[in-house]
């Protein structure tokens, strides 16, 4: 009874039916994955491309800054040569910037309420120019109850602008874009360091350092100053 109702395969039935393989061709692991690895690799050509554009390498302790003139928002020319024998904070921003400047000058605020009384001076240089001329600086001074023989906003062409950047801090500045380094310069026109403004631990070192350049009375052996 069980042999009468079996099923009957053909002998080599399995011969007949078309194998997985054949049907569905089995594809490389590198055409699998190389859609992916093109996209890593864009991703990361636009990394170095940012990296490269918004850092430069560090200078040298003790790099001295050429002279460079713009305007203050007085509208009259100034010269970082007048600061000549005076520690002084350099940083770049625009006015019309809502977050990121307004917090850094709030911290630059903080740092001239402390070290303006022992004649620390700050400059403040825009990267957009053209909206921000001396009157528009002298309103935004005016708001941070800057002094203007404490704190001196500047403005000017943003070629030169730009090229001060690039010359005398070794930082990227473009129009409406900017560092977040404050740069220390000493009384013989080295500059001395760049600190982050966002990090409080570079913030520190930055007023330790300012500390210690109030008390110099000679340029640093490796400086052209000395």
């Amino acid at each position: 009874m069980l042999d009468r109702h079996r099923r009957i395969r053909p002998r080599h039935a399995h011969a007949l039916r078309p194998s997985h393989a054949d049907s569905h061709p089995r594809r490389s692991p590198m055409k699998k994955f190389f859609p992916l690895l093109l996209v890593v690799i864009g991703l990361a050509l636009c990394g170095v491309v940012v990296m490269r554009r918004g850092r430069t390498p560090a200078p040298k302790v003790g790099t001295h800054i050429d002279d460079f003139t713009l305007t203050n928002r007085m509208g009259q020319p100034f010269s970082a040569s007048q600061l000549k024998g005076k520690v002084w904070v350099a940083s770049f921003f625009f006015a019309s910037c809502p977050t990121t400047c307004t917090k850094q000058n709030q911290a630059v605020a903080a740092l001239v309420e402390e070290f303006a009384p022992r004649g620390v001076k700050f400059v403040s240089i825009t990267c957009d120019p053209e909206n921000d001329t001396p009157e528009a600086l002298q309103e935004y001074a005016s708001k941070l109850q800057a002094k203007p023989d404490e704190w001196f906003f500047l403005t000017g062409d943003m070629t030169h602008i730009r090229q001060i950047g690039a010359d005398a801090f070794h930082l990227f500045v473009g129009p409406r874009t900017h560092s977040n380094r404050l740069m220390l310069i000493d009384k013989w026109g080295n500059l001395r360091g760049r600190f982050d403004w966002q990090d409080p631990r570079e913030l520190e070192s930055l007023k330790k350092k300012i500390k210690k350049l109030l008390r110099e009375t000679s340029p640093p052996d490796n400086s052209p100053s000395s």
